[in-house]
């Protein structure tokens, strides 16, 4: 039996905004993806921020764990770069190409090149964000085109990443709702309105790429998975460790298995790798911290043994150590660093945003250290239980199994505060833009609380 090939299109920041969820955007190349794949509804992001999230992904082990507790660019990198899925597809004789963004690496820091792809297309770290053309799409459709040996294709695209495409009309903005957790205003539905612009190109690009997949035949020879960083570079998610922070699209298609399936199972994202090792009958790797997801693509029912996803944050622009588990209910959250400010780490300008700091989100009161949400009452995590009696035993409960999670992952922050590597560049967290970013000075360890 010939070896499957294996194709995996990860956007930025859509969290699960699309149409296979049920969101108001038109994608009818995912929607038609989505009938032809098994669709996971509870999957979730191992960090709400780019580099830690997809490090986590893309190693099968968490994001302390990996190295990777900011961001590329900024100065963090893998700790062993053989861990990274590329590498491991090298090993194991598949010829394997990057197009487009990615952020598991950056230079000076650290070389692509490590990660052991034989081929990079428009390669690009977070200078890519600008690039809105469609040679990141080209080269895949290339490459797929002209490879005929088994390969391993990563193809990273720049949208929904802010800013947005720009509106042709504001009349665009007139029927259209904002996420479900933010206010419906003017600022608001502009800054949708932008998004879903974003959306429509992105469910374009992923149409071509699919097509060439049919068009050459390889598409009943190939996995392809479809999902996405982490959260919607909005506030109150993207940088948060809320469910509409670290929730994520993901779908994927076998060949053989699980075509038209929805599962509402509590999946991670720690799960790619395993799965993807268990699809191609490559090595299964028993120290990684996901699980393979092969059972829930057998035809018979199988049981799934996962009760928690634990999901972590530490640098995005500034320090913001947070650990966070959750259940099939239930989120349990702790910082490390309390009072923690009001504003999560950096977010992108917006029109949201600015909405809300001129409503004096900044001067909000500070978090509290740990935080309990019910999220089937208070799926946004707005309303804090900690202090609810009745809710003792599950804050008991999850509070000691995020304990024993990062007992066995070696989490760092158990022994202190974690101290940047040499070179990173931390921003002071009461920082509101990009540009008030400064230079950790490595003589005065807690300089970047």
């Amino acid at each position: 039996m010939s070896k499957l090939n294996l194709i995996l299109i990860h956007s930025h920041d859509t969290g699960r905004a699309i149409q296979p969820y049920g969101w108001p955007v038109e994608t009818p190349h995912l929607q038609e993806f989505a009938e032809r794949s098994t669709v996971f509804r509870r999957c979730f992001s191992a960090a709400p921020t780019c580099s830690p999230s997809r490090a986590a992904m893309l190693t099968g082990v968490s994001a302390h764990a990996s190295g990777m507790l900011g961001l590329a660019h900024l100065g963090w990198k893998l700790t062993e770069p053989k861990q990274h899925v590329a590498s491991i597809m090298a090993h194991n004789g598949y010829r394997t190409a990057l197009c487009g963004v990615h952020h598991e690496s950056c230079e000076p820091f650290a070389s692509v090149e490590d990660l052991q792809y034989h081929h990079l297309f428009n390669a690009k770290g977070t200078e890519g964000y600008a690039n809105r053309s469609w040679k990141t799409v080209t080269c895949a459709n290339e490459f797929i085109e002209n490879t005929q040996e088994p390969f391993f294709l990563n193809v990273g695209l720049q949208e929904t990443h802010r800013g947005f495409c720009k509106l042709e009309s504001m009349d665009e903005t007139k029927y259209i709702q904002p996420p479900m957790w933010l206010p419906d205003t003017p600022e608001t539905r502009i800054d949708m309105a932008r998004f879903r612009r974003s959306v429509k190109l992105l469910d374009q690009k992923i149409g071509s790429i699919l097509d060439t997949l049919k068009r050459t035949g390889k598409w009943d020879q190939s996995v392809v998975i479809i999902t996405t960083d982490h959260g919607m570079a909005y506030p109150w998610a993207k940088t948060t460790c809320s469910d509409q922070g670290l929730s994520v699209l993901f779908m994927v298609r076998h060949p053989k298995r699980g075509h038209g399936v929805v599962r509402d199972e509590l999946i991670s994202h720690l799960d790619v790798l395993p799965t993807i090792q268990a699809f191609l009958d490559l090595e299964i790797d028993h120290s990684l911290d996901g699980h393979s997801l092969e059972p829930l693509f057998s035809d018979r029912e199988q049981p799934w043994d996962r009760p928690y996803v634990f999901s972590e944050q530490n640098f995005h622009t500034s320090y913001e150590p947070i650990r966070t588990v959750r259940n099939d209910r239930y989120r349990y959250t702790k910082r490390f660093d309390v009072p923690g400010a009001r504003i999560p780490n950096h977010l992108c300008g917006s029109e949201s945003r600015d909405f809300y700091l001129e409503q004096g989100w900044a001067d909000g009161p500070a978090w509290e250290e740990e935080e309990l949400y019910d999220c089937f009452e208070d799926p946004m995590c707005k309303q804090n239980l900690i202090h609810q009696v009745q809710l003792s035993g599950v804050k008991t409960e999850l509070r000691s199994a995020l304990h024993t999670w990062q007992t066995e992952t070696q989490d760092p922050i158990l022994s202190g505060s974690i101290i940047p590597t040499d070179g990173a560049i931390i921003s002071d967290r009461r920082a509101l833009t990009s540009e008030e970013a400064i230079i950790y000075d490595a003589e005065k360890p807690h300089n970047f609380c």
